[in-house]
């Protein structure tokens, strides 16, 4: 059985792509996903089934637009995906800090930029740093007062992306 961390991206967020978790992991499994489990409202899943990621994807994307009229970008990676992210998260020796301060940018495609096109957005302490599929942010008074919004992360790398903090994937890893 293949076991999935899946992120939505941008759902149940400023009152827009409301998505009740609990509806969707009844419908996801009425349309053959074996086990599902979700983590507070804001798009993760952890998923374990014998159906391959790009039949998950098919399936997700029919239900989310069929029963919930949401499209949406629904990111999968393994949990080795997730520790290696992790674990290479340029932060965490030099300034470690509290996991809700720490937000990983899972970007859809790898890039290659030089971040120091985010320098005139930082704000109050803010670390960024880009390495292969994700980008690290520190953000000491929380990612809601950085002016590095999701949207400019997409503009500026050219990519789609979803973020978390470091306490959803933790969680998500335990599940």
């Amino acid at each position: 059985m293949n076991k999935y961390l899946v992120f939505l991206r941008a759902v149940n967020v400023a009152g827009k792509n409301l998505l009740k978790m609990k509806d969707f992991k009844i419908e996801l499994e009425k349309a053959g996903i074996e086990k599902v489990q979700t983590y507070i409202q804001s798009g993760n899943l952890v998923i374990e089934s014998n159906l391959k990621e790009v039949q998950l994807r098919v399936i997700m994307n029919e239900v989310l637009t069929t029963q919930f009229s949401i499209q949406t970008n629904c990111s999968f990676y393994t949990a080795e995906e997730i520790e290696q992210i992790i674990d290479e998260n340029p932060f965490k020796e030099s300034n470690p800090v509290e996991g809700k301060w720490m937000h990983y940018a899972l970007l859809e495609d790898e890039v290659k930029a030089d971040v120091s096109i985010f320098e005139k957005y930082q704000v109050n302490g803010e670390l960024i740093a880009l390495k292969g599929k994700c980008l690290y942010m520190v953000t000491p008074n929380g990612v809601g007062n950085s002016k590095i919004t999701l949207k400019l992360i997409e503009k500026q790398l050219g990519t789609n992306a979803t973020m978390r903090n470091q306490n959803t994937l933790n969680k998500l890893l335990q599940m």
